[in-house]
């Protein structure tokens, strides 16, 4: 199977061949609104990719061809981060607190129900029709098919990014704070250098990766083998980073604030220049046959 990488920026959208790691400039394939726009989410089905606009349009980017093209589709407000279950089912997390699905890709989207204050990240497990979505002075809530769940958040820092391995392994980070999710319960704070986390990434129960704020003692990368106990990762930039994204234990990408990708084949103990581009919001995988 053929993977390819995509990432995400304020004015301009590449991809990265894995097989040669080439960048190629897919900016000129987006609708004139692109230059209004912040991109903060992709979501890839195959070849059908969903990104919304957190700012100014309303309106959901869509891709049936790998991002060769893209159709604008109107959402009922600005949404910061897009899931979908199949080419069809999604749900959305709003910056209102709400959560919205759709079952037609996209073109409309009902209430689902809400998540109490602006909602920044949503996930499924794999395999699952039960997910999560966190945002806003801590709110963490379980997106079911019938509905949202209440707040299952305890936290005083607002919730940026959420990553499960399975339904029982999950973590959130945020400003200040890494949680683990652990026997149907968000367990306490854990172990980790210094810093504020704006997204975290796990590829099983173990094996995970956190970036963010690059000040004082934190070079805004870290990383654990063992789900719990974090390690600071050298930075070739010091800058601090928005998205993190992994193949597998191994290889994985790092967009920077400054838009540096970052480049690490050995599971982020060390980590290389792989290009310079724009602002870096975000990091989604397609897999084509």
């Amino acid at each position: 199977m053929r993977k390819k990488f995509y990432i995400f920026f304020i004015t301009i959208i590449a991809a990265s061949i894995h097989a040669n790691a080439q960048w190629i400039d897919l900016g000129s394939h987006f609708p004139d609104t692109i230059n209004t726009a912040c991109l903060p989410d992709i979501f890839c089905f195959g070849d059908t990719l969903w990104i919304p606009s957190c700012t100014n349009a309303n309106v959901l980017y869509y891709s049936t061809n790998g991002g060769m093209s893209f159709a604008v589709k109107p959402t009922p407000a600005q949404f910061n981060a897009v899931h979908f279950l199949s080419p069809t089912l999604g749900y959305a997390a709003f910056q209102d607190g709400r959560v919205c699905k759709t079952v037609n890709a996209g073109s409309t989207w009902t209430i689902h129900g809400l998540a109490g204050s602006a909602a920044y990240n949503i996930t499924f497990p794999p395999h699952s029709d039960t997910g999560w979505v966190c945002g806003y002075w801590g709110h963490i809530h379980q997106v079911k098919p019938a509905g949202v769940s209440p707040n299952f958040g305890v936290f005083t820092s607002s919730m940026m990014s959420l990553s499960f391995s399975d339904t029982e392994h999950g973590w959130v980070c945020g400003g200040a704070i890494i949680q683990p999710y652990q026997n149907n319960a968000w367990g306490g704070n854990q172990t980790y250098p210094f810093g504020g986390w704006n997204d975290i990434f796990f590829i099983n129960d173990s094996i995970g990766w956190a970036v963010g704020d690059f000040i004082y003692t934190s070079t805004g990368l870290i990383h654990t083998t063992n789900g719990a106990d974090w390690i600071s990762d050298a930075n070739p930039v010091s800058e601090g980073c928005y998205a993190i994204l992994f193949l597998n234990e191994l290889e994985g990408w790092v967009g920077s604030y400054a838009g540096t990708v970052l480049h690490s084949t050995d599971g982020g103990n060390t980590w290389y220049v792989d290009n310079a581009l724009s602002i870096c919001w975000g990091l989604g995988l397609r897999n084509t046959v």
